[in-house]
């Protein structure tokens, strides 16, 4: 089974590195590098913006946060020998206007609203919506977001061949639904693995491992295969509230990981504070994005930095006390802690990269769930082993307190503790003229008489002489439990 797992991690991680980086590239054409913008509190006329003064051809993303926006580009800048899309990020945002002018002066004019956008889907947070048909060769374009939450919207706008963005759909849904796969059977298994064995460790990576499915399967549209009427709002908050969930989930995760005594007291409430913060801040980015566009999802994004030094805080304290499940660790999450810092730093708005880079979290994730899973199953395997050499051990020590160390007889401990039940027969016996023995020869010689008798009472048990049981009560005093005699 671990191998397996290892195999599978491997494939996928090849696979997730073929799409992102090693596929046919495509022209895409970001639009905030050759549009001019013109920002807006209300949803503005075409007439009027063609009119407007404040158009801005040098933006840079810092000037995308209006509550509507406008953006303008020269038809001669995109070459439509096909069919062309537009795509970009489909957090949410309350419609999309698309203006087309050709060149014999005529108007394509089209209004996609949210629940429009969503039926656009494709792969990744991103929606794909026709722009150009093929041959044409458009004068100028007008683009209006309205309402976005983030500036994502109109920043990772761009421009792709359609056949590309459909060969690329395919593909990414086929790997996403292999990663979900993955991570539906990690977590399966591993609450499984809980209920079997009563393992709080395997049932909080199995609740870590079922939300990071829940946000696989929203993040990457999968959801909307399942859910056609899903809204991109309910996607995105799900999304979000998903992965905040799965990494608050760290704190008890690593504290039921970890051996005894790797932490000092002080580290595991900065661990679980950190962990709340996470969780508070999911919950605060879906109640409050609608009243602080642009501002929600930094602040959400920055609430993981807290939690992540944690984190490394508790790999080094416990790789410094000497852990040997943190080797698992280490290997498990270095990948997708660095990956990680990325993310954060994208969803803070510090720069942009393109889509194709959220291809990595997902492939270190993926990597991560595989190996923790086969390190819970070892952990689990050494925690038992452990339990069951304590309970040999408990048996043992229980055993040597009950038995007398000279004859090998049950003691007086193990005569008073015997269930005894109405009916038993008992017999008090001693050895006679044991004291002249002690005298005329010594102690050691009537440590071997003594001996003697033990032998051959225990002898007498085993071969059922009508003696069922036999105790040393003290000194050269023995108690036989004794079979009644037959009728």
């Amino acid at each position: 089974m671990d191998g397996l797992f290892l195999r599978v991690a491997m494939a996928l991680m090849l696979a997730l590195g073929w799409a992102g980086w090693g596929a046919p590239a495509h022209a895409v054409q970001p639009l905030l590098t050759k549009a001019c913008v013109l920002g807006a509190q209300t949803a503005i006329p075409l007439a009027r913006a063609r009119q407007a003064d404040g158009w801005n051809c040098a933006a840079g993303t810092d000037d995308l946060t209006h509550r509507h926006l406008w953006m303008r580009i020269d038809g001669g800048r995109i070459e439509a020998r096909e069919r062309l899309v537009l795509r970009s990020d489909a957090l949410h945002f309350g419609g999309l206007l698309t203006v087309v002018e050709l060149p014999d002066g005529s108007v394509r004019q089209r209004y996609h609203d949210a629940e429009a956008l969503a039926r656009q889907w494709t792969v990744g947070t991103r929606f794909a919506v026709p722009l150009i048909e093929a041959g044409e060769q458009p004068r100028r374009i007008w683009l209006r977001v309205d309402e976005p939450l983030d500036r994502n919207a109109a920043a990772l706008a761009e421009v792709v061949p359609g056949d590309a963005d459909s060969g690329q759909r395919f593909v990414g849904m086929v790997l996403f639904a292999l990663f979900a796969g993955m991570m539906l059977v990690v977590a399966v298994y591993s609450l499984a693995l809980s209920v079997a064995l009563r393992s709080k460790l395997a049932l909080w990576h199995g609740a870590m491992s079922a939300m990071f499915l829940v946000y696989t399967v929203s993040s990457s549209s999968l959801a909307f295969m399942f859910l056609p009427d899903l809204s991109l709002w309910a996607r995105s908050a799900t999304s979000y509230l998903a992965l905040a969930f799965s990494i608050a989930l760290v704190a008890p995760f690593f504290r039921a990981l970890l051996e005894d005594g790797m932490l000092p007291r002080w580290a595991i409430p900065i661990l679980y504070a950190a962990s709340a913060i996470v969780a508070l801040a999911g919950l605060g980015f879906v109640a409050l994005a609608h009243q602080l566009p642009f501002v929600a999802r930094p602040v959400y994004h920055a609430a993981y930095l807290p939690v992540l030094a944690a984190f490394v805080m508790v790999c080094v304290i416990a790789w410094r006390r000497g852990s040997r499940i943190m080797r698992v660790v280490t290997l498990a999450w270095s990948v997708p802690a660095l990956v990680a810092v990325d993310r954060i730093l994208r969803g803070m708005n510090i720069y942009l990269l393109p889509h194709e880079w959220d291809f990595a979290f997902y492939a270190a994730m993926a990597w991560q769930s595989v190996i923790m899973a086969i390190g819970i199953t070892l952990r689990i395997g050494l925690l038992r082993l452990e339990r069951d050499l304590a309970r040999a051990k408990e048996r043992s020590l229980g055993e040597l307190a009950q038995t007398d160390g000279l004859t090998g007889l049950p003691n007086r401990r193990a005569f008073d503790e015997r269930d005894w039940r109405g009916g038993d027969f008992l017999a008090i016996v001693d050895a006679d003229h044991f004291k002249q023995i002690n005298d005329r020869h010594g102690h050691q010689a009537g440590d071997r008489v003594l001996a003697a008798i033990g032998a051959e009472l225990r002898h007498s048990v085993a071969v059922d002489r009508g003696c069922l049981a036999a105790f040393r009560m003290g000194g050269e005093e023995f108690g036989l439990l004794v079979a009644p005699l037959s009728e």
